[in-house]
């Protein structure tokens, strides 16, 4: 619960400066843009655990019922979410584009 806080105030206070307005939206070309991929990856990595060894094993959501699925379904969509965001980086900062110098003609 501490590294979701941790997460949802370093979220907060990106939003709040334009951070994430710059590097996901806007043509910001900064490799430390890749850093946001990090919390996703993250929040998809412990979700699987909290959910397998927490929910699951505890006896409190049956392996493989709907309630789980609909668990895995919710990490799926953080996961596609996180992929669709290192995509649009991607072909911002890894495709190279033509660049015009203003001297050469």
């Amino acid at each position: 619960m501490l590294q979701l806080g941790v997460m949802l105030l370093g979220f907060r206070v990106m939003q709040l400066n334009g951070y994430l307005k710059a590097h996901l939206k806007d043509a910001e070309r900064n490799p430390v843009s890749f850093g946001l991929i990090c919390p996703g990856v993250a929040l998809f990595v412990m979700g699987m655990f909290w959910w397998h060894l927490v929910w699951v094993e505890s006896g409190i959501v049956t392996a493989f019922g709907p309630v789980y699925w609909l668990g895995i379904a919710l990490l799926a969509i953080i996961q596609l979410l996180t992929l669709a965001a290192l995509l649009r980086l991607s072909n911002r900062l890894l495709r190279h584009k033509a660049v015009l110098i203003a001297s050469m003609q």
